[in-house]
């Protein structure tokens, strides 16, 4: 009589612990109450520089597509041959975390460059590191002022 009586209180115990620990849905925390949802507002993902640059890259570009907001773990990878390395990990890891402003692809999607647009009026933006891991996979890294875009002409000759 003892042991059902202590396996009862266990699975009750038990069972309470995964209800207790159990995470809300989404649908929990925004409730019924449509006035809950309230706070968040719709927000423009590219700034008014890089909707201009993006806008003269595709002028310029007719034969490219020209996605914008890319998380480096979406166009590159660590060499199999080095992927064991720590450091290459590491690098790789830290790099997967960020996206390239645009990123310029041929129509089969093969990455033809990065092109960043540099919004900080001291230019602190690049990072020699990531110029060096886009240049070893043979991808060309551009980098364009926020108050310097150059013309659709200008953008081609750049890619020519």
């Amino acid at each position: 009589m003892f042991w059902l009586l202590f396996i009862g209180v266990a699975l009750v115990v038990g069972i309470a612990l995964v209800l207790a620990q159990r995470q809300p849905a989404d649908r929990d925390l925004i409730g019924d109450d449509p006035g809950t949802t309230q706070g968040y507002a719709q927000a423009r993902p590219l700034s008014e520089a890089e909707q201009e640059l993006y806008w003269r890259l595709v002028e310029a570009l007719p034969e490219c597509v020209v996605l914008s907001q890319v998380s480096f773990r979406s166009f590159l990878r660590p060499d199999q041959t080095k992927a064991a390395n720590p450091r290459t990990r590491a690098i790789y890891f830290r790099m997967a975390q960020q996206s390239i402003d645009f990123l310029v692809c041929l129509k089969d999607f093969t990455v033809v460059a990065t092109v960043e647009l540099d919004e900080s009026p001291d230019g602190t933006r690049r990072d020699p590191t990531r110029d060096e891991l886009l240049k070893a996979a043979g991808i060309a890294p551009l980098h364009i002022r926020a108050g310097e875009i150059p013309s659709a002409a200008a953008l081609r000759a750049m890619f020519d």
